[in-house]
Parts: C-alpha cells; structure tokens; sequence
C-alpha cells in the first residue's frame, strides 16, 4: 500500500471514469478531508487515455491526518453534474518528524 502522508504534495492520483472525460467541460475531484471541509479541485485528462483523470496534489490539499474522502466529477457549461465517480477513501498519515530514526537508519 502507498502511504501519503498529511502536509505532502507532488504526488499524483489517478481516477478512470466509465466515460469519455475530454467531452466534458470541466472535470473537478471533490476532496472531503477528515475535519469534514469540502474543497473542490480542477482535473486534467491524461495524454494516454480520454478516461482517465489526474490530479497533482498541491500544498494545503491533505493537511490532516485521518480518512480522506474523493470523488471525481464532471459537468457540463452550465454547472450542471453529469458523472459521478465512486467514491475514493485514503488515510493520510502523520507526517515523521525530522531526525526521527527509522528501522535503525538516521
């Protein structure tokens, strides 16, 4: 299992769709974080596949430790929701301070 850890950025999610994404206007994730704030953020459709979505997480996105819920959604000029994707859960860790040693490395 890949671990991510709260307060981590630069690591890419990766949600297929049943659906041809690139015919969709605007192709957001909803992320739920563990304090149940909402934020909605944009997507992009990746070069190898129209059913593939993709997100670069950026800093502030997984800030909390705890079960993070996601959901992939697209809509159409108008705002209105035309897909749902199931729904995602990740626990994201505690970060390890610095200078914590592990399995005997420092």
């Amino acid at each position: 299992m890949v671990k991510i850890y709260a307060t981590e950025h630069g690591v890419v999610l990766e949600f297929w769709a049943n659906i041809d994404l690139s015919a969709y206007p605007k192709v957001e994730l909803i992320i739920r974080k563990p304090s149940g704030e909402t934020i909605k953020v944009p997507m992009y459709i990746s070069e190898r596949s129209d059913y593939v979505a993709m997100r670069l997480i950026q800093p502030g996105e997984l800030d909390e430790k705890g079960v993070y819920k996601f959901q992939l959604v697209a809509e159409d000029d108008t705002g209105t929701i035309l897909y749902y994707s199931r729904i995602v859960t990740v626990y994201v860790e505690q970060p390890i301070p610095v200078g914590v040693m592990l399995d005997g490395q420092s």
